[in-house]
């Protein structure tokens, strides 16, 4: 029954007056059999009206419906003339009623109108002209005040109906406009269906494609750029697509670059590194043994400072001495010019001795000639003579000897005099020398204690530099650990830029990052 409902709902309203008229058509039949009048004539006024509805429905124009609803308010003016003579035709009159209602589902108030006009003319004309074909009384005012109570009934239903139409054609206007809306929407929906699903279908491809392109480029292809072209829908998402990956490529490519300078870098330093600790250490072995041999020079410089202060005092003493030499010296001196002088003295006094000598002598000689002339008296005077004579030359060959000694004392004296200015003028040098020796010593003792304590301000200062070069050897073998590992990370990052494949920029031929 509700399907049957809902068939009938969505059937066109000229259709439903149809199937009324069909329903009603055997109706003035069956009411005119049981009043006993006649048949024939309403089995043919049945189909008359029938046949005009169904030529109605088929034109299909304002005349056919106006045509239609006349067969519709016919109906039941044939059942209440088919009725005609019973007690129960009063009760027919509310098929009028009822077609009024069914006239309303054509949507027009015309034909409401149109409808009711003709129930009213029907009712007038047939209770003055025809009563018994209305009411089964013959009483006129009885048939007027009847007709004017229908009257009412069909005025007030035909006014309500109107206003039903009204808000019924306000609503079917609505409809149709949300109908034709959604006809307009189904029709969007379907081309926007039919557009989801070729973007549905385009939007599939390019997932695939974009999914293999990802999955080259997770694998470390770089040369993944999508290169046809797309639907323009996606062709921004290519261009950023494509813009990534030459970003990457070219971040990449800059990454081993850098990877490679990186691990160029790491291994110089590496070696630079184990290189500067291997230097470094020496140096703290030789800064020890710098220190070692400073410790060494200070106690030597201080040991100098120690000699160089005994040797001032020794020069001091050597220099009293010397200045007591020269003393001594200087009165060997005076001694050796007294000898001279007495040397000079004694050659004066031999030169006398040698004159007197060789008086004597020519005295003896004198004496001998006279000797020799006197005879035998004079022979022991002669001897005498001989005998002075002999001593005069003794004395003379004496004098003459002593004047050679006396020449070479002279010059042995002049010599010694010579060799004693001669080391007085020494032990002066000796003496300014050992003043200057004692001073360059003072000196030196001042400059050893300086020293000293700049070697021992040294030996802080190199013992501190040995502190931090230990330090430092330390610190140069972590370094050399850290660029050990610094340059094993630099190759572990060359090899997995190598995992990555880029285009060579002169061929386009794919390539490895190495």
């Amino acid at each position: 029954m509700m399907n049957f409902l809902k068939t009938l709902i969505k059937r066109d309203a000229r259709d439903l007056a149809l199937l009324n008229v069909f329903m009603l058509t055997p109706v003035p039949a069956l009411v005119a059999w049981g009043a006993g009048n006649s048949v024939v004539i309403t089995v043919v006024a049945s189909g008359v009206m029938l046949g005009i509805a169904l030529l109605a429905v088929r034109l299909k124009s304002f005349v056919a419906d106006l045509t239609l609803v006349a067969v519709l308010v016919g109906l039941p003016m044939l059942i209440t003339a088919a009725a005609s003579g019973q007690f129960w035709q009063i009760d027919m009159h509310m098929l009028f009623f009822v077609q009024l209602a069914v006239v309303s589902m054509l949507g027009r108030q015309s034909l409401l109108l149109w409808s009711a006009g003709l129930t009213a003319v029907h009712h007038v004309a047939l209770t003055v002209f025809f009563p018994l074909l209305v009411y089964p009384t013959t009483d006129l005012w009885t048939d007027v005040i009847r007709t004017a109570l229908h009257a009412v009934v069909v005025v007030f239903e035909t006014g309500t109906l109107a206003v039903i139409i009204a808000n019924r054609n306000e609503v079917l206007g609505q409809v149709n406009e949300a109908a034709e809306e959604q006809s307009r929407q189904a029709e969007l929906a379907s081309q926007a269906r039919a557009k989801a699903e070729a973007a549905e279908s385009s939007a599939s491809e390019v997932m695939s494609l974009l999914s293999d392109r990802l999955r080259r480029l997770a694998d470390g292809d770089l040369t993944c750029a999508i290169n046809r072209e797309l639907e323009p829908e996606f062709e921004e998402m290519r261009a950023d697509f494509n813009i990534a990956v030459s970003t990457l490529r070219g971040a990449i490519a800059e990454t081993a670059d850098t990877a490679r300078t990186f691990d160029s870098e790491a291994t110089a330093l590496s070696g630079a590194t184990n290189d500067l600790s291997t230097r470094t250490e020496r140096q703290a072995h030789e800064i020890t043994e710098t220190t070692t041999t400073f410790n060494q020079m200070t106690e030597t410089i201080r040991s100098t400072a120690k000699k160089a202060s005994d040797a001032s005092e020794a020069a001091n003493g050597a220099n009293s001495r010397a200045e007591k030499s020269r003393e001594i010296t200087g009165k060997a001196m005076e001694a050796m010019r007294g000898i001279e002088a007495s040397s000079g003295e004694i050659a004066r006094i031999i030169d006398l001795i040698d004159d007197i000598s060789f008086q004597t002598n020519l005295l003896a000689l004198n004496a001998g000639v006279e000797a020799s002339r006197a005879g035998v008296s004079g022979k022991g005077f002669a001897v005498v003579a001989s005998e002075v004579q002999q001593l005069a030359q003794k004395t003379a060959s004496a004098a003459s000897g002593i004047r050679d000694l006396i020449v070479e004392s002279e010059v042995r004296v002049n010599e010694g005099v010579e060799l004693v200015s001669a080391a007085i003028s020494s032990l002066e040098e000796i003496r300014a020398a050992v003043h200057k020796t004692s001073a360059f010593n003072a000196e030196i003792s001042e400059q050893s204690a300086q020293q000293t304590a700049a070697l021992d301000q040294l030996n802080s200062t190199i013992a501190a530099f040995d502190g931090n070069t230990q330090s430092a050897a330390a610190m140069s073998e972590e370094l050399a650990a850290m660029a050990d590992r610094i340059a094993r990370a630099a190759r572990d990052l060359t090899g997995r830029m190598g995992a990555f494949q880029t285009e060579d920029a002169r061929d386009g031929a794919p390539s490895k990052v190495a």
